[in-house]
């Protein structure tokens, strides 16, 4: 099993359904409160001409349709690696966006 694979299960697990995405199309009809999450950046470091740490770091964004502080606290708890990167407010619609080494 992959790491992305992975990291979804534990995200339908903080949330508690199945509404989460990864890097959905926009045709795609999301359901609330739902995560979104997309790959950012793949890194490595080397020391002796050889690779010795690598870190896959993954956007997340909780959408919810009321501010809920107890998932926001779930996510960061639950990611040894993780910041709250900030929050917005579009349509009606709570955000908060995440960054996460996984």
């Amino acid at each position: 099993m992959t790491n992305r694979v992975k990291l979804q299960e534990e995200l339908e697990k903080i949330l508690g359904n199945r509404n989460v995405y990864y890097q959905p199309p926009e045709t795609l009809k999301i359901d609330y409160p739902c995560i979104v999450y997309e790959l950012r950046r793949k890194t490595s470091m080397k020391a002796d001409n050889r690779k010795y740490l690598f870190n896959t770091a993954y956007i997340i964004t909780y959408i919810s349709k009321k501010s809920n502080d107890e998932i926001i606290e779930k996510l960061l708890n639950s990611f040894e690696y993780s910041s709250h990167d900030r929050r917005y407010i579009t349509d009606g619609l709570y955000h908060n966006t995440f960054t996460i080494y996984y």
